[in-house]
């Protein structure tokens, strides 16, 4: 049942990338892939594998990987939800540096204001658990920090747009990456 488990949360993961990679493509704007995420792609391969490796040769607990998998869908329903909310707003890619054609509120955006990052450091924070080993959260940690710097660049551009004051308006009633409470 172990490696049933296992291969069950290593395959998600794979395919949650694959879905990952498919959206800077099809979903996200860019004229150029920026040189941050030159850097990024390898690392993200990187840690599938060694994430990979570390589930296949340990063992975990099967509530433990069961509760990765569960994280994993759970990002992966985030991230779904945040394409479907954010179609017509034309976001640019990570690091693009460009304005969006639109402000995305509906949807995961009524809570939060990147849910995109959000559903990444979710899934990357599942993936490490299903391993089993504190040592894996170090990547997590690289990954999340780089989607805050994303993120507060994007706010960065977002607040010179000529929607600034609807944008300071929406920020000002949702969290940054978590839901506001209160």
């Amino acid at each position: 049942m172990s490696f049933v488990l296992d291969a069950v949360v290593t395959l998600s993961g794979f395919a949650i990338i694959a879905m990952y990679t498919w959206s800077m493509k099809r979903h996200f704007s860019t004229a150029e892939t920026p040189i941050e995420v030159k850097f990024l792609s390898p690392f993200i391969l990187a840690t599938s594998f060694w994430f990979t490796w570390t589930i296949m040769t340990s063992q975990q607990g099967a509530g433990l990987t069961t509760i990765a998998w569960l994280m994993q869908l759970a990002s992966a329903a985030l991230f779904v939800w945040a394409i479907k909310a954010s179609k017509e707003a034309r976001l640019t890619y990570i690091f693009d540096g460009g304005l969006p054609q639109g402000l995305a509120t509906e949807g995961p955006y009524r809570y939060v204001r990147h849910p995109f990052y959000t559903s990444y450091i979710t899934f990357w924070s599942a993936w490490a658990l299903a391993t089993g080993s504190v040592w894996s959260f170090i990547p997590v940690l690289c990954l999340s920090a780089f989607y805050v710097r994303a993120a507060r660049q994007e706010e960065k551009v977002l607040m010179a747009a000529p929607f600034s004051k609807a944008y300071q308006e929406y920020r000002s009633r949702t969290g940054f990456m978590l839901p506001k409470i209160g």
